[in-house]
């Protein structure tokens, strides 16, 4: 009986393991200026299919080396050119020097950015409050191709080093799906989202149940 409980939850793993693929940026570290914004390419291949919640993008993982990461903004650039806002760092009311494995997603309840403790090591929601990973697994972008993640500091706020990044596709990411909901506007529910995973902020996903007027932030 344990040799069958044991070999389900092997294969159990395995097959969980099968929907993870890490990405990452060359090796060599880059330096960017007071002012200034340095990006690292990273090539996604070998994805089937369109984002979604089967296979989207879970996480971004930093290293960054700066005095004051509060000075220090973040963004991603998908292979169609669309430049989404992850960390703003005026925004925040962090400081504290370097991101160390720091790990940028909306599963499994991560802390907030805001309030963490420098190098803030480990999984951290984006704070930049209109980045959704929904908004990136729409269900209609392709992850193959060039990503781009980028580094920049504000005028003033001092010079640092991009050490590494490296992004994440699994499944059960959180994803757009459907057009809409019954009795509400475009500008207000655009979409549907599976959040079953889901922990951040949204302004254009609502519940699988579709209730009309209910928006999920922060769930």
């Amino acid at each position: 009986m344990k040799k069958t409980i044991v070999l389900i939850v092997t294969f159990f793993l395995i097959i969980t393991n099968l929907f993870s693929q890490t990405f990452s940026t060359a090796a060599g570290s880059s330096a960017f200026s007071s002012g200034g914004t340095i990006c690292k390419n990273i090539t996604v291949s070998g994805l089937s299919g369109v984002l979604n919640h089967d296979l989207g993008l879970r996480s971004v993982t930093l290293n960054v080396n700066h005095s004051d990461m509060g000075n220090v903004d973040v963004d991603i650039i998908s292979p169609d050119g669309t430049t989404f806002s992850m960390v703003v760092g005026g925004y925040g009311t962090y400081s504290g020097v370097n991101f160390t494995n720091t790990v940028l997603t909306q599963i499994n309840s991560p802390s907030d950015l805001d309030g963490g403790t420098a190098p803030f090591t480990g999984n951290f929601r984006p704070n930049d409050f209109s980045f959704d990973f929904c908004n990136v697994n729409n269900n209609v972008r392709s992850g193959n191709g060039t990503w781009q993640v980028c580094v920049s500091s504000s005028f003033g706020g001092g010079a640092g080093i991009f050490v590494s990044a490296s992004i994440n596709f699994g499944n059960n990411a959180p994803s757009e799906y459907g057009t809409g909901i019954a009795g509400e506007t475009p500008a207000l529910a655009p979409y549907k989202c599976d959040l079953t995973y889901y922990s951040g902020w949204t302004s254009k996903c609502y519940d699988a149940a579709d209730t009309v007027g209910t928006n999920l932030n922060n769930v």
